[in-house]
Formats: C-alpha cells, structure tokens, sequence
C-alpha cells in the first residue's frame, strides 16, 4: 500500500523548493490516500484518515505564512496521519525523507515517534548538535519556542527526561530558560499529574533552578501547582521553601461562577478558588501570624463558598475575623452576588453545616454593608428551606429590606413571591412574614405585586385568601399595582382573577415611571388583556405619569400594536392630546413617525391627528422634523401631503427644523425632496445649540466620509453663511 500512497505524494513535494510543492493540495492528496484504503477494504482506516483531513483542512490556510517551510510541514502532518491509523512502517519512511533537511522539523518528527526505538537517542544527539533552543513548528502551523527540556517534560518520556538532564551543560546550558510563555521547566512540572513530578523537580532544583522564577503571568511554580491542584509537587515545593505569599500580578480568577475580584492573588487564593483543600491546610499550618497572609478576608470567603471547611475553621481559628468584608462576587442562578462576608459565601455554596460554624463563631446575619445582600436574601434566591430555617432559627428578620445589585429592596417573603417559590412563601408566612408589608419606595413591590408580575397564579390565590390587599398603592418610583404588574408581564389569568376580585382597573399609575393597567397592557402589546379591561371599564384617556409617563394611545403607536391602536381610535381615545411643557414628550402621531410605523401614521391621520402640533421646549420636534430627522421618507411625504408645515419652527432648545434634521443626519433624498415642497434653506436655528441647514450638512461630513452633495445642493438653493 506504501508503494501506492507514494506516488502520490512524495513526487509532489519531497523535494525542495520544486514550484509544485506550494501547489500541493493536501486535501486532495488524502482523498487519494484514502480511496486507496477503501479499495483495499480497509474501511476503518479510511474513516480514521478522512477525520485527520478535516483537522488538516482547519489548519492549512495558517501555512501559507511560511512557504519555504510548507513541504516539511506537510510530511510531518502526513507522518502524523500514518502513525494515526497504524502503518508505522509508512510513517517512518516519511521520516526517513524529511530528516535529511531542516533540523526543527526533525526534532518535531521524533518527537512523534519518542516512542519507538532509536527515537530518543537521536533526539539526544540533535539537541547537543543545536546546543540551544530552536524554533519548531507544531501540529496548529504556529511556530513556537521550545527547549530540550521543556520538549523532554511535554512528551512525558522517562528516559527523554533523564537523558536530557544527564547532558544538560550539553544540551541546555541555561536550566532555567524560558519558552515563549515565559515558564521554566518547574512550571512544566508544577502542571503535571505525574507521579514523576516530585522526582524530577528534585533533580531539576539541583541543577540550580530558582524556585521563584515567574513566568510570563508573574506566577510561581508553587502558585501553578496550587491552583492545578498537584498536591504533591505543591508539598514538596512548599518543603523547599517556596513562598507562600509571593503574589501574582493579576487580578481576577474564575471558576464555577466565582469572580474574584482580587489583586494580587497569592498561591493561597489559587488553591481555595480552584476548590482545593489539602494544599492550603499545608500552607496554613506554616503560618503563625494571619496577618502575614495578603488578603485574608478574600481567602476565608472563598474558601467559604467552596465548602472548605477545615480552612476556614483554620483560619478562624488563627485569629481572622469570622466577619472580615471582601468584595467577592458570585454567579448564583444568573444573578451575580456580592459576597461580603464568609457566611453569606457558606450559604451561596449551600453549605448548612459550615453556615451553623460560622454563625455560632459569632457570624452577623444582617447584612455586613447597608443596602448589601444580607445570608437570608441569598438562602431565599438559593431556594434553601433548610438554610432559611436555620438563619430564622439564629434571629434573622423576616420584614427587612435587602437588596442585590440592580434588584428592588425587598423583604424576604415579597423576594419569595418574586422567585415564584411556593414552598419559601408558606414558610416564610407560618413563620410570620408580615404579609402586606408596603413595598419599597424606590421600584419595590409587595407581595402580591410581586408574585402578580412573576405570574405564579397558585401564589397570588393563596396570598389573596390569607387576606393580601389588592389594591395596595404602588411603589412612588417606578412602582406597580397588582393588577398592573400583571398586565404589564401579560399574565391574563391573574389579570382576569384579579378583575374578578374587584380590583380598581383604573388605579392611578405611580408618579416616576408608572403606568395604569391598560397603559401597562397598550406598551407592551397584550390585546387580550386590553379588551378584558375595556370590558371592565378602563379608562382610555387615563392621565400618564408626572414624569416617564405615557398615555394608552401613545404607547401602543410607539410600539406598533397596530390592532390595539385601531380599538383605541374606535373607543374614542383623545388622538391630539396636549404634551407636558417644558418636556421633551411626545404626541401619538410623534411616537408613531419616530419609530416608523406608516400604517399608525396613516390611521392617525385618517382619525384627524393634529399634523402640526408644536414641539416641546427642549429636545422637542414636529412630527415631520422627526420623521425627517430618522429618514423615513414615506412618511414625510404622507405627512407634508396632509398639510405638515415643512417650514415649522424648531423648539428652543436643540431644535432643528425639518430641513436641518435631514441635513444633519444626511438623508441627502429627502433634503432635495423637502427643497421642492418650499424647505426655507435659510431658515433660523434653535436659540440654544441650533444649527443652520448649511452647517448641520457641514457637520455630518466631519463625520462621515461621503461625497458633500447635500452641501452642494444647498448651495445651489441659495443657502448662505
């Protein structure tokens, strides 16, 4: 078969720098080398090779960077394949033509073939001939530094290894060189699993290696060791006096969900982050004084959410403070956790032993900073009954606000209803959870508002049986009724409940950011919500918000609920009703054309829009400057065609007419349109921060690099300075 497959491809690249080798096509070859074995019925190999293929596939666009090096790539690949699928004799043919030329690429070779006879000892020989390191390119198509040794550690040869630091003055002068990632041959073996390691880093350690080296990252061998978890190597490094506090310049570890946010960190931290116990308790047990340990508090909490117990009994035990704040962070179910203190970090973990530890060495259960995540907040977030149990147990407040990151402050039970978490709320409430707590004035809910806009139906029946008040007022920011968080998150069986139960449907909506029930179910586009509160009274016409409000009909022509905004029209709803002054809000017919709903426009102004409405005072614009400022081209047509003032008057502030919007954002089409419908090219700007037609299409080339047609189309208008 050998015979065969060179034919094939030695003619086409053995030798060098022949103007075919940097033609081969490999894929092609291995598809020849593969309909052979096919033919031959050997099918297993044939499908073993064609997998090789793909991965040479992946790699072969990286060689075209080195040319002259493409051929002996190639049968090094191709050498690879053969030893893949079995047919060694084939392989070390390959060999046998390849290393007659380059030296890197012979060691590569051998190091396929480490193995086999004969191997090492031309490996051995090669090295002393090179005498210092050589550039080799591997199996990727990088090109990489390697040493002797480093080569002699990655193969994991015994008898490479020894051969190597037998001869070193011969073969590495330097024994603490480095490769391209800046790591000694101690680091190589400080990742190493090998029962060897210990042996070796002994042998290499007498050669004169410095145990604090620092790789490329500033990291230690021992601080390799501890956080790849090699215990034994770690000990033995620990044995010959490595440092444990030498820290590395970095600043954050990851690892299932623990972020820390540390700089600095020292083999210590390394350890307990990765989850390992044995080396730490080591380190320990070689320190009198915890405070010669860097950010202790940042160990015992990571270690608590670890669940290492020992370490962090042994740290208490040395004196820290079971209470010491760090600034940890914790993904727990997506939410992402300041953990500021060990017992919250034991309750993250889901540790109830090492939690009870913790409290009776005199652990707070409130939270260690105002406003933070307080044990009970994350035992309720973990839905842990037990350890919730265990916190109320040791005196924890059920009726406290707490808070995480950019969630409402809550109490526990309002947490619960939030999670949807049945079980935590009949607990929590049989343990006396005051049921209609009010709810936090800055976007908290209570508890039914919360379970309402989770949409947990068996909790928002339970609560209303338990006596919950359905029409506690919302929050004063941002803040919703019951039936409001429910029409908002379109939960319709909790809204028809809820109706039925006699709930107001026209509550008032809270000051900041609130919305009624149908303005909450016009935004967000529930049409079968919609009609259920129109059958229940609903005001259509319902005053927004003081601040961030918004009425029914604007919400849902902003958003395009095209239907809904055809039921609202038919109802009667007020089409041009009148903007805040001294706001930059906006009219029915302003949300639609900002957004680019020509379907909403036209029926809008089919109902009798006001297409003239003026702008607000700041920031404000008609509905053709904003159609003209967004490009919407159509509309701006259907809108002039509909008696919009194509020469309104900008707002005082920031304004732009419909002219000067165009321009600025260079809608070059609708500039040349609006200039045939009697645009006023010199038009005045907005008193504070306006700008002329002739400069907004100035600025708008200082940005973008176009052709300056606008400008020139203005010119030829007569615009002028």
């Amino acid at each position: 078969m050998f015979t065969s497959i060179k034919r094939l491809y030695f003619p086409r690249f053995m030798e060098p720098g022949s103007p075919s080798s940097h033609d081969l096509d490999v894929i092609d070859t291995v598809k020849k080398v593969t309909a052979i074995l096919e033919s031959e019925e050997r099918f297993a190999e044939a499908e073993r090779l064609y997998r090789r293929m793909i991965s040479v596939r992946d790699i072969d666009p990286s060689m075209q960077q080195h040319p002259m090096e493409k051929p002996d790539e190639l049968s090094s690949k191709f050498a690879a394949m053969l030893t893949h699928i079995g047919d060694y004799d084939a392989a070390i043919e390959v060999y046998e033509h390849s290393i007659r030329y380059w030296t890197s690429h012979r060691i590569w070779l051998l190091g396929c073939f480490v193995e086999l006879d004969g191997a090492v000892k031309s490996l051995l020989a090669l090295y002393r001939q090179c005498h210092t390191c050589v550039r080799v390119s591997d199996e990727t198509g990088l090109v990489s530094r390697i040493l002797p040794l480093h080569r002699a550690l990655e193969l994991e040869c015994p008898s490479l290894i020894e051969g190597v630091l037998n001869s070193l003055s011969e073969c590495q002068p330097k024994i603490d060189a480095t490769d391209d990632k800046g790591q000694t041959a101690l680091h190589l073996i400080a990742k190493s699993k090998k029962e060897l390691g210990v042996y070796y880093a002994e042998r290499i350690l007498e050669h004169g290696a410095d145990l604090e080296a620092r790789d490329g990252g500033g990291r230690t061998p021992l601080f390799i060791a501890a956080y790849n978890g090699t215990t034994a190597t770690a000990g033995f490094f620990l044995d010959r006096g490595a440092d444990i506090t030498a820290k590395a310049p970095l600043h954050c570890y990851w690892k299932d969900g623990i972020e820390v946010s540390l700089l600095n960190p020292t083999p210590l931290h390394a350890a307990i982050i990765r989850g390992h116990s044995k080396t730490p308790l080591r380190m320990l047990s070689r320190i009198s004084n915890i405070t010669d340990i860097p950010a202790a508090e940042e160990a015992l909490v990571c270690a608590s959410i670890r669940g290492l117990y020992d370490v962090v009994a042994l740290l208490v035990d040395k004196g820290l403070d079971v209470n010491s704040i760090s600034d940890i962070q914790f993904d727990l179910k997506g939410i992402t956790v300041k953990v500021e203190c060990a017992l919250v970090g034991s309750i993250c973990g889901g540790y109830r032993y090492l939690s009870n530890f913790l409290l009776e060495r005199g652990a707070r259960i409130e939270s260690a900073r105002q406003g933070g995540p307080s044990a009970l907040w994350v035992a309720v977030e973990a839905e842990r009954e037990d350890l919730v149990e265990l916190l109320l147990a040791r005196g924890a407040d059920l009726d406290d606000f707490h808070h995480c990151g950019d969630l409402y402050p809550e109490t526990s039970l309002q947490h619960a209803c939030r999670k949807g978490w049945i079980d935590g709320v009949r607990r929590l409430i049989a343990k006396g959870a005051a049921l209609n707590r009010k709810a936090h004035e800055n976007s908290g809910r209570t508890a039914l508002q919360a379970a309402c806009g989770t949409g947990c139906e068996s909790i928002v029946r339970e609560l209303l049986q338990l006596g919950a008040k359905s029409d506690a007022p919302p929050a004063w920011n941002h803040g919703r009724t019951a039936l409001q968080a429910a029409c908002e998150n379109g939960h319709e069986a909790i809204v028809l409940h809820l109706l039925h139960h006699g709930v107001d449907v026209n509550a008032h909506a809270a000051p900041v950011g609130g919305r009624t029930a149908i303005q909450a179910a016009c935004e967000a586009g529930h049409e079968s919500i919609f009609h259920a509160l129109l059958l229940h009274g609903a005001d259509i016409n319902a005053f927004p918000s003081n601040r961030g409000g918004i009425t029914a009909l604007q919400a849902a022509c902003e958003r395009g609920h095209e239907s809904i905004v055809d039921a609202l029209l038919r109802g009667g709803v007020n089409i041009n009703t009148p903007l805040a002054p001294g706001s930059g809000g906006s009219t029915v017919l302003l949300a639609a054309c900002r957004a680019g709903h020509e379907p909403i426009v036209k029926m809008l102004l089919d109902f009798g829009a006001d297409v003239n409405v003026p702008p607000a005072q700041e920031f404000g614009r008609t509905a053709l400057q904003v159609a003209c400022e967004a490009g919407h081209e159509p509309l701006a047509t259907m809108l002039l065609q509909h008696g919009a003032d194509v020469n309104a008057p900008p707002a005082l502030a920031w304004g732009r007419t419909a002219l000067q919007a165009a321009c600025e954002q260079g809608h070059e089409s609708l500039v040349a349109m609006l200039l045939r419908r009697g645009a006023d090219v010199n038009a005045p700007s907005s008193p504070k921060d306006g700008l002329s037609a002739i400069d907004a299409a100035r600025q708008h080339y200082r940005w973008y690099t176009k052709p300056k047609t606008i400008v020139k189309i203005l010119e030829d208008a007569g615009a002028i300075e």
